[in-house]
């Protein structure tokens, strides 16, 4: 669980230090620890969650609230959108692209993105 997203680009000359650094990152006692600590951000494993690094004084206030309401709560659906393959790649990550490559200033860029991800739903029938 947990969703950092930490990557490693195929071109790098240093895979084995960049791996190296992404456990860490993830570890017990090295990134997750430290970010835990910091409140950036919420721990998606319960050992995390119910460690002294998460219930300090720092906000959010009431942890333990927090964590046995969620704990009591039902999931319920997962939500599953068959469509997210092809709009992630034909419209999300291809107009992100253009913006990170400099080619429309990010303002245009995601208004366009936006305008065509508003189009891909209603010509997929959501909200469904």
């Amino acid at each position: 669980a947990g969703g950092a997203a930490w990557v490693m680009s195929s071109g790098s000359d240093n895979k084995d230090a960049a791996w190296t650094f992404i456990q860490w990152l993830q570890s017990d006692g090295g990134g997750e620890t430290i970010y835990t600590e910091r409140g950036e951000i919420f721990p998606a494993l319960q050992s995390v969650a119910n460690s002294p690094a998460f219930m300090t004084d720092q906000p959010p206030a009431n942890k333990q609230g927090i964590i046995t309401e969620a704990a009591a709560s039902d999931v319920g659906n997962f939500g599953y959108f068959p469509e997210w393959g092809e709009l992630d790649g034909s419209i999300i990550g291809p107009g992100l692209e253009k913006i990170w490559a400099g080619e429309i200033d990010p303002e245009t860029g995601l208004a366009d993105i936006c305008a065509q991800v508003e189009q891909f739903l209603a010509d997929n029938g959501y909200p469904k």
